[in-house]
């Protein structure tokens, strides 16, 4: 079984962000990939965290010299290993330095502030578009509500929220390290509302000011309680029992979001305003703001609001429509395509012969292939002899088949016309959800530079339905233009 290296780092200086991402990932790979977790040297409890969830790690020295920590991180792979990156030192430089170390490279970013060498990047983050990143043109960009990197346990949540008519208990997670102690002040605010019956505070060991945070606890022992070490089940069935989530938006707003409940969130550093613009443009959560600079004024007021609220039932029906839980199987799906593209094992193309009659025979009349098609009736093998012969002589039109390992996964269709391509494209069913739409319709649009310069723009057009074609591109670029009853009209302007 290859083996996944997830390289993160956790603590009482960073927090448990990256940690927990990678927890979530080696919960989506396991089964399908060997995972290894390999950070800086740490305190017990991070590395207590990753084996409680059932995942081995090892360490490197303690340094702020991330040259060598990449050079250290190296020399612990072995050839075959896919290297996952999750951290902000994880710049241009250390992940060059992986990939000429001849590794398949995947990077979890939120930030997109610095060019990316991975294979894939995955940002789960909504509203974030290929045009803001800064990549290699094989990069395979995962962006999304579709690629949210939770934990199982709250995925597969089922339980639905009861109607939140006022706010008695409220839920406070400031992140593991809470370096500005932003649980206490929060805390303060709601112990001044006597309506706010029970405020649960989620805490970490890594937190400096834990101790703090229990003596306030032993003052009002009747209203607060304080939560450690909690397990991904034990954690979404508190979040079901509040009225209440007071988070940043980090993967906390993301799990109670799946969970379902009324979350007030905002920022407390710069990687979360992405995944924070997204959560409030859908109507998800209650926007505070930044919590640094947030009045606990400010703060009451939204609570107070939350009972007379007309949208408050809304946000629990957005939660559950945009996020469709199938995250984890598109995330495999990644992986599985890097898995497949071992070094002898690249994705190869041709031009398409006669020989290849029957194959592109047997693709036409696959029934997805003819369910996504416009004209959706069978095609007898004598009328796909004419089209074949016809097509794939013509000069006016560029067939390409696909292989991997000399196996035949697909086929892609270019119509010229001055200086405009009518695209159409088909792969077989074995290799479909796999990633090999993109990578396909990328090599194929190089290709068709190469032999036809003139042309200057790549039209597709796809059935509305068609969810996943119509996704393939827009992650590639191509522009959403009209929408003519059952089709939407794709577009892409190639460089001169």
């Amino acid at each position: 079984m290859r083996r996944v290296v997830i390289r993160c780092d956790g603590g009482t200086d960073i927090g448990m962000g990256h940690v927990v991402r990678g927890v979530a990932l080696g919960e989506m790979l396991s089964g399908h990939f060997e995972i290894l977790f390999i950070l800086q040297e740490t305190e017990k409890s991070i590395l207590q965290f990753i084996e409680t969830n059932g995942f081995k790690h090892q360490t490197l020295p303690r340094t702020a010299d991330y040259e060598n920590d990449a050079s250290k991180f190296v020399e612990q792979l072995q050839p075959e290993d896919i290297v996952v990156l999750d951290g902000y030192h994880f710049k241009t430089d250390y992940q060059q330095k992986i990939k000429a170390s001849g590794h398949q490279l995947v990077v979890i970013d939120d930030l997109h502030a610095w060019h990316h060498a991975a294979d894939v990047v995955i940002n789960h983050a909504d509203g974030i578009v290929r045009g803001d990143y800064d990549c290699e043109s094989y990069t395979q960009l995962c962006l999304g509500f579709d690629y949210l990197l939770l934990r199982k346990a709250f995925l597969q949540y089922k339980k639905r929220k009861k109607e939140v008519t006022s706010v008695r208990k409220c839920l406070i997670s400031m992140g593991a390290a809470d370096v500005n102690n932003l649980t206490q002040k929060f805390t303060e605010a709601l112990l001044s509302m006597p309506s706010i019956e029970q405020i649960v505070l989620l805490a970490s060991d890594v937190n400096p000011h834990l101790p703090a945070l229990k003596t306030m606890q032993s003052q009002f022992p009747d209203r607060i309680i304080i939560q450690q070490n909690l397990s991904a089940e034990m954690l979404a069935e508190q979040i079901h029992e509040v009225d209440v989530v007071i988070c940043p938006a980090s993967s906390i707003s993301l799990e109670a979001c799946a969970v379902g409940c009324i979350v007030l969130t905002g920022t407390t550093a710069i990687n979360q305003k992405a995944n924070a613009k997204g959560l409030v443009e859908n109507k998800m959560v209650l926007d505070l703001g930044d919590f640094n600079t947030l009045t606990m004024e400010n703060l009451q007021q939204n609570l107070k609001s939350i009972s007379i609220n007309a949208g408050i039932e809304n946000i629990l029906i957005n939660q559950q429509n945009k996020l469709d839980r199938q995250s984890g199987q598109r995330i495999l799906n990644a992986f599985k395509t890097l898995n497949y593209h071992d070094s002898s094992s690249l994705l190869t193309f041709r031009k398409a012969t006669e020989s290849d009659l029957l194959v592109y025979f047997d693709w036409t009349n696959d029934p997805e292939v003819r369910r996504n098609s416009f004209e959706s009736s069978p095609i007898s093998l004598a009328d796909h002899k004419k089209w074949f012969h016809k097509n794939v002589h013509s000069d006016a039109i560029l067939m390409l088949l696909f292989s991997m390992k000399q196996h035949p996964i697909g086929q892609l269709r270019f119509i010229i016309e001055n200086d405009k391509a009518l695209l159409n494209y088909s792969i077989d069913q074995n290799f479909r959800g796999k990633g090999f739409a993109q990578q396909i319709i990328k090599a194929a649009i190089q290709e068709l530079k190469r032999l036809k310069p003139h042309v200057q723009k790549v039209i597709a057009e796809v059935k509305t339905e068609n969810i996943a074609s119509v996704k393939s591109f827009e992650r590639i670029g191509f522009a959403k233009g009209d929408i003519k009853r059952d089709k939407i009209i794709f577009r892409l302007e190639l460089p001169v």
